[in-house]
């Protein structure tokens, strides 16, 4: 199967995670150890050579994702219903298979403050949901 740019940019987050999770316990949780272990190995965090690191790549992309969509209409930092919907059948592989009634009822899920848009905050929880999905799936 092949992968959406956004769900190699999830793989990249779930796999460098691994990375380092479990060196102090468990494979779930990272230690504080860990944590800046992969800030100081894998984040280059606005250096020159950002765009070299792996992960950078990744972030940047789930961010410039979202402005690529919510950037089509009404407020450029949420994404609409109509955004959303566009996004998930073009950034996901299993975008094209939903129906609308599966769409609306994510949206519904993701908007937490039911303003009826999918604010930048809201994006992020949906992108953490994928990755633990992604994160089963890449364990086995």
């Amino acid at each position: 199967m092949l992968e959406t740019s956004l769900e190699k940019a999830l793989t990249t987050v779930v796999t460098t995670f691994h990375k380092y999770s479990g060196r102090e316990g468990s494979k779930l949780t990272l230690s504080r150890k860990e944590l800046k272990e992969l800030i100081e190995k894998d984040l280059c965090l606005g250096e020159p050579s950002a765009m070299a690191c792996p992960l950078d790549q990744a972030i940047g992309l789930l961010v410039t994702i979202f402005h690529k969509y919510s950037s089509q209409e009404g407020d450029k930092n949420t994404l609409s219903k109509s955004e959303l919907k566009e996004l998930i059948q073009k950034e996901l592989t299993i975008g094209a298979k939903l129906q609308d009634a599966e769409i609306a009822k994510l949206m519904d899920d993701l908007d937490r403050n039911k303003d009826q848009v999918v604010n930048f905050q809201e994006y992020v929880t949906f992108l953490g949901a994928l990755a633990m999905i992604y994160n089963d799936i890449l364990r086995g």
